[in-house]
């Protein structure tokens, strides 16, 4: 599941980041179906021999949790939590770095939060995106706002880097992304870093 907001005021933002994320690597992958629901979009993939669903919810931050039920309902997996795994924006990492984790609080992040309060469980795996650190944060339009060109220039190794990230973790588990790729900065090598 990528976190996000709805709708093309939101589509660049820094509060986008899961969800352009997962988007961007849903778009990389053969497509074995579709479907719509009333809170988001999912699409489903084949990757060596399984098949993943990537969700990509139309509700509002706040309300994420609202539409991570309506899906997992919707799959019967609603007591299976352990395989969810949510990629949202990290203030507390800066940009080009990323950290996968197991479980948790929230870390004041609206969307985690509204998860965990549905889902009656913090059980779940979260990818966390950074986007800057909180004394850049200050001002609370900080997330709404698009990157600056500096992090735009880099934000093609950035996609190279989470979608290297995210086949290790499918095809390798989240220690072993953990290892990987926790901390790890977008560089040339990083970006191109196969998780092998």
């Amino acid at each position: 599941m990528g976190l996000g907001n709805p709708g093309g005021r939101y589509c660049d933002t820094r509060h986008n980041l899961g969800r352009t994320a997962l988007f961007d690597f849903s778009q990389s992958l053969p497509v074995e179906g579709k479907i719509s629901l009333c809170r988001g979009n999912a699409s489903f993939h084949r990757i060596e021999g399984f098949t993943i669903c990537v969700f990509l919810p139309d509700s509002y931050m706040n309300r994420s949790g609202l539409a991570v039920r309506e899906l997992l309902d919707y799959l019967h997996f609603r007591n299976c939590t352990t395989e969810l795994l949510v990629a949202h924006d990290d203030l507390d990492i800066p940009f080009g770095r990323l950290r996968y984790k197991k479980g948790g609080g929230n870390a004041g992040h609206n969307g985690i939060k509204s998860i965990t309060e549905e889902l009656k469980t913090a059980d779940f795996s979260r990818l966390r995106l950074g986007i800057g650190n909180r004394k850049a944060a200050r001002n609370p339009e900080f997330v709404l706002d698009c990157f600056d060109p500096e992090e735009q220039a880099r934000f093609e190794e950035l996609k190279r880097m989470i979608n290297a990230s995210l086949h290790c973790y499918l095809l390798q588990g989240i220690e072993r992304a953990m290892a990987g790729f926790n901390g790890r900065a977008v560089t040339n090598e990083s970006a191109g870093f196969s998780g092998t």
